[in-house]
């Protein structure tokens, strides 16, 4: 319990406010080169075009829709770990959340909409918050089943609902999303009718190749409603156009829905900042 409280105090007093200097730092520096370059007519040269390119494609699989009828609600947490989410959430009481840790908020909201929970973290050694509805099991996703991970694909089977449509899916993996999407089957993707996942590493151009298919992937069947900056993370300036390198969306299934174009200023009223000792990123009209 000692080496708990220490390591508890060392996070919050030491690690975190180091880690939110370094990330403002970060984009301050990204900020005023970009102004430097863009003043110096430095951001012209052929070398340029790829990252302007892939950032560029970015926001467009990243383009925000809006879901026609649906409400959006927030669920989860006051701040990380809560997620924008359209109702009705899915056909059945279903959901997948796969990467907890030590918060477990957004379970317990959707527990009390009467869902049943599939948890899989293999971080943890316990969860923070036991629940009857929470079937919880010390295993990582992963591209590829290989102990302590699986696939979601073996997820699925792990869990009983190997034939089960109409779920939901909450993921946060610290980056191990690109790997697992790219390699998912579009026909498990297809078995949500709703994902929350938050996206790591967007500015980092030497996994462009890999971003871009993942995203693809999911935005094939999946519309994107709803994208929230993570203020932990920071942002990158290039050209015209402003990137967090950290992000949380929300994504319905195409078929069932009629879409919008979405021209709402983010973030929404009802977004809350991950961090809330700083303020919230403004991404503005992102489409």
């Amino acid at each position: 319990m000692l080496i708990k409280k220490i390591r508890n105090k060392w996070y919050r007093d030491v690690v975190e406010p180091n880690t939110r200097k370094t990330v403002l730092l970060s984009t301050c520096v990204s900020y005023v080169n970009n102004l430097f370059l863009e003043n110096n007519g430095k951001l012209n040269e052929k070398q340029d075009d790829e990252k302007y390119m892939y950032y560029k494609e970015i926001h467009n699989l990243l383009h925000c829709k809006l879901c026609k009828g649906r409400d959006l609600i927030r669920i989860g947490g006051k701040n990380d770990g809560g997620y924008i989410m359209a109702k009705p959430f899915s056909k059945e009481k279903v959901a997948f959340s796969i990467g907890i840790a030590e918060d477990v908020a957004w379970d317990l909201d959707m527990v009390s909409y009467g869902y049943e929970i599939f948890q899989f973290d293999h971080t943890i050694r316990k969860l923070p918050i036991n629940n009857p509805s929470f079937h919880w099991k010390r295993v990582g996703v992963a591209a590829e089943d290989k102990k302590p991970y699986a696939t979601l694909e073996n997820m699925l089977v792990i869990s009983g609902q190997k034939n089960t449509e109409g779920m939901v899916l909450k993921m946060d993996v610290e980056g191990a999303e690109w790997d697992v999407i790219a390699n998912m089957n579009e026909k498990t993707l297809d078995r949500f009718d709703q994902i929350v996942m938050e996206l790591h590493n967007l500015s980092d151009i030497s996994k462009k190749d890999l971003v871009l298919e993942s995203l693809r992937k999911i935005t094939n069947h999946h519309a994107l409603i709803h994208i929230h900056a993570n203020n932990y993370d920071r942002v990158e300036w290039y050209r015209d156009i402003m990137l967090p390198n950290t992000v949380e969306v929300t994504l319905v299934k195409r078929e069932a829905d009629e879409f919008l174009e979405d021209n709402r200023e983010r973030p929404l009223s009802i977004d809350a900042p991950c961090d809330s000792l700083v303020p919230d990123i403004r991404l503005g009209k992102w489409n």
